[in-house]
Order: C-alpha cells, then structure tokens, then sequence
C-alpha cells in the first residue's frame, strides 16, 4: 500500500567608443577566465572575412560587446555579404556575446543553431549556460544531442577543463530520457567522474537513483555508501552534510524495497532464508531512516516511511518467526508524531497516508472500532479535499492564465479555501515546478535589461531581435510552467484519490469481519479470544512515561502505542 532532485561574470562600467554613455562588461586581455581561454572553433572560409566581421571581433576583443552584437548581426543577417562559414563563426561569437552581457537565454539560441552542425566547442558554452539557466531550457537536450551526434568529440583535448561536467550533463540528459538503453548510459557517464571533482557527490546521487530505477539495489547501496565516504572525508565542505542526508534517506529506501522483494520471493516459495532476507533489510531500512534528524525537512518524510518498515516486521515476519518485533507500536507511534498539531500548517502526501496504516493496523488487530475511529478522522478532511482539489486544477484552461493563478496560490492570494491553502503551496513547491518558475524569472529579467538598455542599441535590430525572442520564449515558458502546475495538483489530486478508495476498501473488510463474526455467533460456534498485549519496551536509557497531553517537540519520534490484538484464536 505503500506509494513507492563557470563563476558569475563581473559586469562593470566602461565608457565605449560606440555608445559613450553604455555600460559594459569590462574586457580581460586574451578573453579572460570567462572566455575559458578557448580560441573560435576553426571553421574552413571560401573567402576572407569582410570588415564588418573583422570590426566585429575588435569589438569583442576590446569588450564593447554591445558594438561586437550590432556588427555580428549585420553578419548574420547579410548585410555584409560574408560566406556560410564565415556566419556559422558569427553565430559562435554572438553566443559569446550575449553570455558576457548576460543575455543567457538568447545566448543559448545562437550556440543551439551550431549544436545541430557538431561544432565542438560549443559545449564548452553550453556547459557554461548549464550554470546559469535551468533545465527547463532544454539545455541537457542540447547537449545530449551534439553528444549522440559526434561522440567521438567528447574526448578532444580542448574540452578537457569542463570534461567531466558535461558527463554530468549527459548522465542527466540519458536519466531523464528513463528507458532502459539510456538508464546504461547514463550510468556510464557518471562512472566516468572522479572524486576529485565538485560535482562528483551529485553525480554518485544520480547514479544511485538510476541503479534503483533499474532495480538493482546492491549496486544503488554501494552509489549511496559512496556519497558517504566522501561526506566523512570532506566533513564541513559546503554540501557535504546535506549530501551525506540524502544518501543515508535513499539508503533506507533501497534497504526497504530490497525487503519487500524479498518478502514476495518468500511468499511464492516459502523459504525461511528468504524471509530472514526481509528481515534483514527492514531492519537496515529502519537503521539508516533513523539517522535522519528532527531538525532536517527530510524528518517528517523519513518518520513516515519508517513506519512501513515497521508496519512491514509485525505484520509480515512476525507470524513466520513468532517474534515480537515492536513494529505496530512504534509504527502508531511514529503516525502519532506526524499528526502533532506542530506540522498542522505542514503538507505532504504521507499525511492523510499515515491514517490509513493506522486503520490498517487497527484492522490487523481486529480493533474494528478504533479502526472505523481512524477512517472517520480521514473523512472529515480528505473527500472534500480531495472535490475542491479538482475544481482547483479545472481553473483557466489556458496553462499562461493557470500560471498567474499558480503564482497567486504560492503566495496565499487566490482565496484558496483553510484546508487548500494548507495543501496547495507545498505541492507548489516541487523542483522541478520551482525552475520552471525561475526561467520565467530569468527571461523577465534580460527582457527588463533590454528595455533599460541605452537608446542608441535599443533602437538596433540586434536588439529588436532578441526583444522579439526573449518575449517567444517566455510566453512559451509561462504557459509550460503553468502545464506543469496544474499537472502536479493533477497528481495529488490521483494519490488522494487513491488513498479515498483504500480507505472505503478498510471500511468494506471492517464490515465483512464483523459480519462473519456475527455469523459464527448465530451458528453457535464458541469463539475464542485471547488478548495479546503488545507492551513498549525500553533501554535503561529511556523510561515509559504515559502521554496525557500536552505535546513537547522533544517527545517527537518517541511516542509508542500499547497494541491490544483481538483477533480469534484459531
């Protein structure tokens, strides 16, 4: 039942021969650091460069970038009369151009048009964009595409200072794309980055999760205990604490669906071995999803999806083994912890989840009534929920309005009803939403920049274009990041609905237990009860003190449930 993420360029004033009152980005003799000290790819010319293209590069060269974009577009455009070859050079300069005026998204445009032509260094660029645009740009499938094109390219020694980000790059491109081929091939990639690198704990992240992804778990364990290493070895680095987290939660997650794999085995042959293989493994799981700490936003998450673990050795090994394995108790005491009126402003999926393993818990105990308790704790919120939730995602069929209403919601300013307004924003707060969101921001930002800019290359037509591109790719973004919002109240909305059914399924085997009870009772029969009281027990390092009310924070986690079982006694 259980439902199984190159340095800032300094922009500086300089008065330019073309525009004496423009700022501009001050040049660095021979390009500087931010050109990475990459010459313009070779490209072979039919005839020589005209002077428009010649006065162009000074202009680069100087960092009159503004003047270097005029004359690159007259290039582009024709005006000049220069060869194919020699416009392919100026798209690769207008590139570099408009990165160094921060004109990232436009940027991307011009180094796109060279992908499709294999031109190398390219990547070098599109490595550098990588830092500052988010994916949603379609940066990654950029890239992947120049790789597949030309692999062969990848190992030119020019590309030798951003190699191992760009295998990052495409281990993401191959991860993203899911299937099993591109699954290899993203694991080949990110094999293929070292220790020594900065984004190498990332990079092994990913490459755990794929593991998962294609069910191999001791290999995903061995990807996580490697995030560990380097976290002990690099103690106090930034990211190190939070990446030694991360690997410890999916540790715990893959420990838990090598448990429940091996329970199915089990079930189908009935071998002890096998059984004490799950064992094992919830046990691991339990272990490491422990180690995540209250402080952590993970907690809540963690303290939850331990509770199947737990759930998991009660209800399933405990009748192989005959042992008393504590799970129920602590399982209820971890849902009594998630349910804390501290988190009531609090959302995630595990919530409302978390009432229906306490009813099923109940119902395994054949605590019917408790059982039918929880279930009425669960109705009072989530059907209605569940019926405004999908009005919500009706709202303005165009995904640009939805948008703004997005926007509204994130900010508690779309009259959202008390309970949706608990819901909506932290499901808003998907990643993958939030850099849809921010590209939107990056384009509304360089499209400001281009009204701000000095009237003398305002009025150009370098300018008119990337005015006209940048408003393209924005309306374009607004209305896919307004798709995705909709989308993912779409899915809460699908995961509610789900845990509706399950618990009127709760509800109909709570019914059909008593009735056969009920019947044994009619028939005579002499049933037998024996109640088994499953009692906490504790190290002398803890005392059982009995909750009356109030709550403190430093009791979270610790909470355990007397189980009673009134179950028949066969």
């Amino acid at each position: 039942m259980k439902s199984t993420s190159v340095g800032l360029l300094a922009f500086l004033c300089a008065v330019a021969a073309t525009f004496p009152a423009q700022a501009r980005p001050k040049a660095r003799k021979g390009g500087g650091s931010d050109d990475m000290n990459f010459q313009p790819e070779e490209i072979s010319r039919s005839k020589p460069e005209s002077k428009v293209m010649k006065r162009a590069l000074r202009f680069y060269e100087s960092g009159d970038y503004y003047s270097a974009s005029i004359f690159l577009h007259k290039v582009l455009s024709g005006e000049s009369g220069d060869s194919d070859n020699t416009k392919d050079k100026a798209t690769f300069w207008m590139g570099k151009t408009l990165y160094h005026l921060r004109f990232y998204s436009a940027s991307l445009n011009y180094f796109d048009k060279l992908v499709q032509k294999g031109h190398r260094r390219t990547l070098i660029w599109l490595a550098s964009l990588s830092r500052k645009l988010p994916e949603s740009t379609g940066i990654l499938e950029k890239i992947g595409t120049y790789a597949e094109k030309s692999p062969a390219a990848l190992e030119a020694p020019e590309l030798e200072p951003v190699r191992t980000q760009i295998f990052y790059l495409l281990g993401r491109f191959y991860y993203n794309r899911g299937d099993g081929a591109s699954l290899n091939k993203a694991l080949t990639m990110f094999a293929r980055i070292p220790e020594t690198e900065k984004v190498y704990p990332r990079a092994k992240l990913f490459e755990g999760i794929t593991y998962v992804r294609l069910h191999r778990p001791m290999q995903a364990s061995s990807s996580f205990k490697a995030i560990l290493r380097y976290a002990r070895t690099h103690k106090g680095k930034l990211g190190s604490a939070q990446f030694d987290e991360m690997a410890r939660l999916m540790m715990a997650r893959v420990f838990y669906q090598a448990g429940t794999v091996a329970l199915r085995l089990a079930w189908k042959t009935r071998k002890q071995n096998l059984y004490r293989t799950a064992l094992k493994q919830f046990k691991l799981s339990i272990k490491y999803f422990e180690t995540i700490p209250v402080s952590s936003l993970n907690w809540l998450e963690a303290l939850f999806e331990e509770s199947w673990a737990y759930f998991m050795l009660d209800a399933e090994i405990r009748k192989v083994f005959l042992k008393d394995y504590q799970g129920f108790q602590k399982a209820l005491g971890n849902i009594h912890s998630i349910n804390a009126p501290f988190f009531e402003n609090y959302f995630f999926l595990g919530k409302p989840e978390s009432l229906i393993l306490r009813a099923v818990i109940y119902y395994k105990n054949c605590r019917w009534t408790r059982a039918r308790e929880t279930l009425r704790e669960f109705n009072v919120v989530y059907p209605a929920l569940l019926k405004n939730l999908y009005h919500v995602t009706k709202m303005f069929p165009d995904n640009n309005d939805y948008f703004e209403y997005a926007q509204k919601m994130k900010k508690g300013t779309a009259g959202l009803s008390e309970n949706l307004a608990k819901v909506v924003p932290s499901v808003l707060m998907d990643r993958t939403l939030l850099k849809r969101f921010k590209y939107v921001e990056e384009l509304d930002r360089e499209l400001k920049q281009v009204e701000s800019a000095e009237p003398a290359w305002k009025s150009t037509a370098i300018a008119a274009s990337i005015l006209q591109d940048l408003s393209l790719q924005k309306s374009l973004a607004i209305g896919k990041a307004g798709a995705l919002a909709r989308n993912r109240l779409k899915r809460l909305s699908r995961e509610l609905s789900r845990l509706v059914g399950s618990a009127t399924d709760i509800e109909f085997e709570i019914l059909e237990a008593k009735k056969g009870r009920l019947a044994a009772k009619a028939r005579r029969e002499v049933i037998h009860v024996k109640v088994r009281i499953q009692k906490p027990k504790v190290d002398d390092e803890h005392v059982v003190w009995p909750f009356k009310g109030p709550w403190w924070k430093d009791e979270l986690g610790y909470y355990r449930f007397v189980v009673r079982n009134t179950c028949r006694v066969k």
